[in-house]
Parts: structure tokens; C-alpha cells; sequence
């Protein structure tokens, strides 16, 4: 999900969550959002509602909630692609260890955001094995 227009950006997430509640047909990448809008009941109505369009609620670890939902919807479209390739398998050993999917999820992007953060600090492109060598250390 790629764009500049903060706006346009947290449009989706509402546009998105008003299509799931209307029973219509998601795109693949509304039903990533939808899910994980649906997977934090706390946000359920924040999203019936467009005025708040311009408020920012804080997750409880402290990231903005449209930051939060972010990077489930980042993971979300790395499961779904399987890229980088074997991110799926990892997922699924950490399915089978802790078998919730939002605290494998929650664990995952966890490791994404200091993935994004270290990596922002480094001249080159982000390393997808450095990646998943973090996210297998999740494993047990």
C-alpha cells in the first residue's frame, strides 16, 4: 500500500472496514485491511465513524493505531505473497507453537518494526535474510 496523502492513505482503512460491514466484495488488499481491523475489537466503531478520520488513537504498545494496523497489513500482504520467500513457513511453526494467530502476528510485526528501524539506519537496501533470521528466532 504505497502513497504520500495521509488522507488517502487512512481512507482505505475506512473504506475498507464500511465494504466488510456491507457483506460487499473486498479487494485482496482491503480484506488484509479488514482483518486486521477486525482482529482489534477496539477499533470496530473508531471505523464506523469517517470524523475520525484525523484522530490518531494509541495502540496498546504505545505505536499509533494506523502505524499498528500498518504493519498487520504489511505482514499481511508478505504472507500472502510468501515473500521474502519462507516468510509462510515461519508463520506457520509459529502458528503451531502458540496458536493464536494475532500474538503470532503481533510477534511477527514486532520484529518487522525493529526490522524497518534498523534498516532505515543503514545506506543499503534492506537485507530480506537479515529479515527472516529475525522473525526464525521467534521460533522455539
Amino acid at each position: 500500500m504505497f502513497g504520500q496523502d495521509i488522507q488517502e492513505l487512512r481512507k482505505v482503512y475506512f473504506d475498507a472496514w464500511e465494504k466488510f460491514n456491507q457483506k460487499a466484495v473486498l479487494t485482496p488488499l482491503e480484506s488484509i485491511i479488514s482483518q486486521a481491523i477486525l482482529s482489534h475489537p477496539e477499533y470496530h466503531d473508531f471505523f464506523l465513524d469517517r470524523n475520525n478520520i484525523n484522530t490518531t488513537l494509541s495502540h496498546s504498545d504505545g505505536t499509533p493505531h494506523f502505524f499498528h494496523l500498518g504493519l498487520h497489513v504489511a505482514l499481511g500482504e508478505q504472507l500472502q505473497a510468501d515473500r521474502p520467500k519462507g516468510i509462510k513457513k515461519i508463520y506457520d511453526k509459529l502458528m503451531v507453537q502458540y496458536f493464536d494467530p494475532l500474538e503470532v502476528e503481533h510477534l511477527m510485526i514486532k520484529s518487522l518494526m525493529a526490522f524497518l528501524v534498523e534498516s532505515s539506519q543503514q545506506p543499503t537496501a534492506p537485507n530480506e535474510k537479515k529479515y527472516l533470521a529475525k522473525l526464525e528466532k521467534l521460533i522455539c
